[in-house]
């Protein structure tokens, strides 16, 4: 039986790992018994894989991006509707509108992966242990991100706020504005029936709910800011791949205390790593 040398598109940009992971998977067949092409042993890993690799790179890729544009180390998966895979960096905060546009980080499948992961030493490696992990953390901080944005807007102000082009953000922040003074002309409308049919204590009450309600949402948006910014501190523990895992408990835990809630793969492969022999 021959070599199908053509990696799946979601593995290609990592070729570099395969190679590092073959010596590991076949250490115990003769070196003179090895394949000489590259291609034919990274196509053996893929078939020595259990599995989540799979699961782990075909988990994170970005949507709507034009073919014609992808070079270098991006490839685009076939049979996949177009979309786009490439080799993972930790996202900077200037790239949040961006992926929140393009990048689909299926947490699910990534956690069903990691789950996988770490009940492999075999196929563990120091590159992967920062992927799941940089992966992972960013993508429960987005979808924190966009829980936060909706309840401040609304999901069509938040879709054209962060839709490409200027056009669409304008659209988005109108949107907004549009919203914002229709509420405050519905509340003055309803304050003039309440104090037209009803005493200076119905006035009072109906302002005191009005003031009340208010600062509920003040404090929830206060609260949503404080989260996201214990969840961009633990998430740039990552920010290269020398990082303390020691440090990457103390922020997750720091964070839990704040009312985040992270996937317990997460939790289970930060603490085997930091309990791991040095």
């Amino acid at each position: 039986m021959t070599d199908d040398v053509e990696l799946p598109a979601h593995l290609r940009p990592y070729t570099r790992l395969l190679d590092d992971l073959f010596p590991k998977l076949f250490a115990d067949v003769p070196q003179e018994m090895w394949p000489e092409s590259d291609a034919v042993r990274r196509m053996r890993v893929c078939r020595r894989d259990p599995g989540f690799l799979e699961q782990l790179f075909s988990s994170v890729y970005r949507r709507y991006v034009d073919p014609s544009q992808v070079s270098g180390a991006q490839y685009k998966g076939e049979g996949f509707g177009g979309e786009v895979y490439q080799h993972w960096t930790h996202r900077a905060p200037v790239e949040l509108d961006r992926d929140m546009r393009e990048l689909h980080v299926d947490v699910g499948a990534l956690c069903t992966g990691v789950a996988q992961y770490v009940k492999h030493p075999e196929l563990q490696h120091e590159f992967l242990d920062w992927y799941c992990a940089d992966a992972l953390t960013y993508g429960r901080y987005l979808t924190v991100v966009e829980d936060f944005e909706y309840m401040l807007g609304g999901w069509i102000s938040r879709a054209l706020s962060r839709a490409d082009g200027m056009g669409a953000k304008i659209a988005g922040c109108a949107v907004g504005v549009s919203w914002f003074l229709i509420k405050w002309a519905i509340w003055l409308f309803l304050l003039l029936m309440v104090a037209d049919s009803s005493s200076s204590t119905g006035v009072a009450a109906f302002i005191g709910v009005t003031a009340a309600w208010q600062v509920f949402k003040w404090r929830r948006r206060n609260k949503f800011r404080r989260l996201l910014a214990a969840m961009r501190a633990a998430y740039d523990v990552f920010q290269t791949q020398t990082y303390s895992w020691e440090i990457a408990w103390a922020e997750l835990n720091r964070s839990r205390e704040l009312g985040v809630t992270w996937p317990g793969e997460l939790y289970k492969l930060v603490e085997t790593r930091k309990a791991a022999p040095r």
